[in-house]
């Protein structure tokens, strides 16, 4: 007993004694001198940081014995080893010390180093055993790159980098003049080739426009004598063949580079509003409201025939597949049609879309998006809608504001554009995902009969019933991708050149 009240006895040293002591029992590392850990003022960035130790690798072994010679400086200055069966004389005021000495343990120092613990005694349990700090990370050995910082950094661009903002250009590249064009709702008479060539009916005339020369050249004329004249354009795929529908309900295929007529097609006495391609099948939309489906290559040239529209045909188009052919007609019926049945007897379409109450003369499949198509109706409907093909389910209405006329997709911008007849005559920019007009395009003084493409992608021809055709830069690319685009281009005749002749 008398040797366990000699070890307690041994904590009331002086202080110099104490500390001599605890210096003793304090190993030291080499390269690690002991200094105060006098209390500095920290202020902003050196504020402490709950979550995120700051402590070098090689100190974990260090920093477990201080916290260890802690634990073991707490339990004797607390609990000292006492046998005696009686309680303390003052739990109080132990509890408090033991207390205070945990805080002081857990105490966070924003400056210094493990290395600079003062072993002072009242001031031990100070000693920088773990620390938090806000401020910037030390620097990373050279050459060490953070993967994860790295990858973040690709992603989250750097904020002083401004958002790019879409802008149309509201006003036209170029006005060209179109005397004699024919203002009627339900004919095509524009078209842009994959050679870059537009060509244009005037008339009883259709004229070639080279868009990367501005060269213009005659195609053909009809007898001026006849009463017969041109009511569609429409370009094959490759841009080497024009079919052209006349108002006899005949249809020509020239070879453009030859300006030579291969053939004539003729299965119907009304006129041929409205021409669109499948590969080798040409399809034609008449007055009486029927399609006849031509294959070029044979000489038995009439495959089918669908009879669903009851009044003329003025919109078809082909989805980029070549799968499903759209129709609108006077009646304001939309169908649909599925090629599967193109060399049989039916004449039952896929869908019939019956939600426009006016004529449906815009007809367009989206490229970008598949099993959709968008339609657009006329001056006593005025709106845009939007249809799923795979169920025929309507998918969205939006209100125009006048005649729709035509319908354009662009799928670098997945943007659209409408042409637009009375009362407003422009043409609008829509962002698809979101149906919001963007921009306009004004300078026309009359409605808008057909818009049409060119190659690129880029630039929009708008025909008017004021007898002009503007070129519109709406869709601006960059250097590079123009390129590319062009590159795309073909520029090597197809099979129709060896499947095709005279017959």
């Amino acid at each position: 007993m008398n040797h366990l009240n000699s070890q307690f006895s041994n904590l009331n040293l002086a202080p110099k004694q104490k500390r001599q002591a605890l210096k003793a029992r304090q190993p030291t590392l080499p390269g690690c001198e002991v200094t105060s850990s006098g209390k500095k003022k920290v202020t902003g960035i050196g504020e402490g940081d709950r979550y995120i130790p700051h402590r070098n690798d090689d100190q974990l072994e260090y920093a477990n014995h201080l916290l260890s010679g802690a634990a073991s400086f707490l339990q004797e200055s607390i609990n000292p080893l006492n046998t005696s069966m009686s309680a303390p004389s003052s739990p109080v005021k132990q509890n408090t010390r033991e207390a205070d000495i945990k805080k002081k343990l857990m105490r966070v120092k924003s400056l210094g180093d493990i290395n600079s613990l003062n072993l002072d005694d009242d001031n031990i349990m100070e000693g920088r055993i773990m620390a938090y700090k806000k401020g910037v990370a030390p620097q990373a050995p050279s050459g060490y790159r953070n993967q994860p910082l790295v990858r973040y950094s690709s992603i989250n661009p750097s904020s002083s980098v401004k958002k790019q903002t879409r802008r149309v250009t509201s006003t036209a590249e170029r006005i060209l003049d179109a005397p004699g064009l024919i203002d009627d709702f339900y004919l095509s008479l524009t078209d842009w080739s994959a050679q870059n060539i537009l060509a244009v009916s005037l008339g009883d005339s259709v004229f070639l426009w080279n868009a990367e020369t501005a060269d213009i050249e005659c195609l053909f004329e009809l007898d001026e004598h006849n009463s017969n004249y041109v009511t569609s354009v429409k370009w094959s795929a490759d841009g080497f063949f024009l079919a052209v529908g006349l108002s006899d309900g005949c249809t020509k295929l020239f070879d453009a580079s030859q300006k030579t007529c291969l053939r004539t097609f003729k299965s119907q006495t009304s006129r041929i509003g409205t021409l669109t391609w499948n590969k080798h099948i040409l399809s034609c939309g008449s007055r009486t409201g029927e399609i006849y489906n031509h294959d070029v290559r044979h000489a038995q040239h009439l495959i089918s025939k669908f009879s669903t529209h009851r009044q003329e045909v003025c919109g078809l188009d082909w989805d980029g597949d070549g799968l499903r052919l759209a129709s609108g007609g006077g009646d304001g019926l939309v169908c649909v049609w599925d090629v599967r049945y193109m060399s049989t007897n039916t004449s039952s379409p896929l869908h019939v879309l019956n939600e426009h109450t006016s004529t449906v003369k815009a007809v367009k499949f989206c490229p970008f998006r598949t099993n959709i198509l968008v339609t657009g109706g006329g001056a006593q409907d005025r709106n845009v809608k939007v249809w799923s093909v795979a169920n025929g389910n309507l998918l969205r209405t939006v209100e125009t504001g006048s005649q729709v006329t035509g319908i354009l997709f662009n799928n670098d911008f997945q943007e659209m554009v409408t042409s637009h007849g009375m009362p407003d005559h422009v043409l609008k920019v829509w962002k698809y995902n979101t149906m919001q007009v963007i921009g306009e395009l004004k300078g026309h003084s009359d409605r808008i009969l057909n818009i049409c493409q060119s190659p690129c992608n880029q630039f929009i021809i708008s025909a008017s019933s004021d007898e002009t055709l503007r070129l519109w830069h709406t869709w601006k690319m960059d250097e590079s991708v123009r390129r590319q685009m062009h590159s795309d281009v073909p520029r090597k005749r197809t099979v129709l050149d060896k499947e095709m002749s005279i017959r």
